[in-house]
């Protein structure tokens, strides 16, 4: 049997020890973009919270800068403590509607809300009304964007089960996220904020706050219902009788068992630390220090989402080209010729694969999962072949279909 280029292969086990073969279609235009939309929370979130949050409640609202640290260290702290146990929850979540998705529905209200709610701080209150107002505003914020973004992460993971396809996502999700970023900036600088005094008028930030929320509430709603048929293509949670607290713990102490995972928590606690305090200072620094217009503050707000969507897209070609899921990514070979690359993860075979003879003279090979027939033509070996041994993939307690290898060829000239 001949590999379908065209499809993605993915071996389920059964609760009878059966291995059936359950062929997904690729993703649609559609579909990817639909899936993508959901990352507008994150971008209009961070973008508007990041570039006005400090600015409006201490030249704005007139509340310390003191106060202001500390309502949002709290949220975060919550947030840190939180966080875990929510994606615990979203991992090990049983129901009809899959792990994900109900997790997702209930956070579109509370992550809305809160935006607009932090923007419209009222005008009377006095100094310790205000911090307390906007402390239990950013807790809910915090929360429900954990509540949304944590299960919608674990869902574009698992909604694809081919490399190259997951790739594709994550650069249509930075898309999603950069243009939401600009447009709420571009609503901030230029329809609401406009003018000279513009940053300073208070009445300003309502509508807003209000605009924004209802940005995030489409596209939530859009990205929830919109990818609810295509549950059917996710992981689902094996019961477990052990409570999520102890289960907690254990997860915790062996993910950080993982050396790569180390290197990828203390790097992003390093970007995220530096990445507040620009956030904290940056519009401070433009307006009092700088003296720049609004326009030029505008221009560099919107470079940064900008400059991000364009690395995103060379991370994803630069994944592409070389793939960790092949032992072989990319050889220097005489022109015409084709690299046969076979899978690390997944199942693996250990015999050689076949390799066909093309019209033009070009060598070609084709992988397939062990115990798969394959059927090619021709007589001509490839001139560089990698088969590692068998491995052994550990037990999961999900129902995890396996990775197999049906892209047939990797290395394309």
């Amino acid at each position: 049997m001949v590999v379908n280029m065209s499809e993605t292969t993915a071996s389920i086990s059964l609760a009878d020890g059966s291995v059936p073969e359950v062929v997904f279609p690729p993703l649609t235009l559609r579909q990817k973009a639909v899936i993508s939309v959901g990352n507008a929370v994150d971008g209009v979130s961070t973008a508007a919270l990041g570039n006005f949050q400090f600015f409006y409640l201490t030249v704005v609202c007139g509340l310390s800068g003191s106060l202001a640290g500390a309502s949002v260290f709290i949220a975060l702290t919550v947030d840190a403590v939180a966080d875990p146990l929510i994606g615990s929850l979203s991992d090990n979540w049983a129901s009809r509607h899959g792990r994900r998705h109900p997790i997702m529905i209930a956070s579109i209200l509370p992550v809305a809300l809160s935006i607009g709610l932090f923007f419209s701080v009222p005008l009377h209150l006095p100094a310790w009304g205000t911090f307390v107002y906007v402390t239990a505003v950013l807790l809910l914020h915090r929360i429900g964007y954990s509540v949304f973004t944590l299960p919608y992460q674990g869902m574009v993971a698992e909604i694809s089960h081919d490399y190259v396809e997951r790739s594709v996502l994550r650069v249509y999700g930075a898309i999603a996220t950069s243009a939401s970023a600009v447009l709420s900036l571009w609503l901030g600088y230029r329809v609401f904020l406009n003018g000279a005094s513009g940053l300073m008028q208070r009445s300003a930030y309502i509508p807003f706050g209000w605009a924004c929320a209802l940005i995030i509430a489409a596209c939530a709603i859009v990205c929830c219902f919109g990818t609810l048929k295509l549950r059917g293509r996710m992981l689902n949670a094996v019961k477990t009788s052990h409570s999520i607290i102890p289960r907690l713990g254990r997860e915790i102490v062996e993910i950080f068992k993982s050396p790569s995972f180390r290197v990828i928590f203390f790097t992003a606690l390093v970007w995220f630390i530096a990445s507040g305090v620009f956030g904290a200072l940056a519009l401070h620094a433009s307006k009092f220090f700088w003296r720049l217009p609004t326009n030029v503050i505008q221009a560099v707000a919107i470079g940064l989402p900008a400059g991000s969507a364009l690395a995103s897209e060379v991370c994803s070609w630069a994944m592409i080209v070389v793939s960790p899921r092949s032992t072989v990514t990319r050889l220097v070979a005489p022109r015409n010729v084709v690299a046969s690359t076979v899978p690390v993860s997944g199942p693996a075979s250990a015999d050689s694969p076949e390799a066909t003879l093309t019209a033009s003279g070009r060598t070609r090979a084709t992988t397939c999962p062990a115990g798969m027939p394959m059927s090619t033509s021709g007589s001509s070996a490839p001139r560089t072949t990698t088969v590692p041994d068998p491995v052994t993939s550990p037990a999961s307690r999900l129902d995890r279909p396996t990775n197999s290898a049906t892209k047939g060829v990797a290395g394309r000239l």
